[in-house]
C-alpha cells in the first residue's frame, strides 16, 4: 500500500511540475525519464541534440525553483 501510495505522490508532483513547462520540455522529460539517449531523444523530437540539451537544462532550471517553492510552501 505505501509503494501505491508513493508512486500516487509521485505522480501527482510530475503532473505538477510539467505544467511549468513547454510542451517541448515536457516531451523531451517524459523520452528523458523513459531512458532514451540524447540521440535517441533528437531521433524521436526531430531536434538536434544541442536542442534536446538544451531543454533539458531548462527543465532542471525549472525543477529546482519548483522544488525550492514547495520546500518554502511548506
Amino acid at each position: 500500500e505505501e509503494q501505491v501510495l508513493a508512486r500516487e505522490s509521485e505522480q501527482e508532483l510530475l503532473s505538477a511540475f510539467t505544467r511549468y513547462l513547454s510542451a517541448f520540455e515536457a516531451r523531451v522529460l517524459r523520452l528523458y525519464l523513459s531512458g532514451l539517449s540524447y540521440a535517441e531523444m533528437a531521433a524521436e523530437t526531430n531536434k538536434s541534440e544541442k536542442s534536446i540539451d538544451n531543454a533539458l537544462q531548462r527543465v532542471k532550471k525549472k525543477l529546482e525553483k519548483f522544488v525550492l517553492k514547495k520546500i518554502l510552501t511548506e
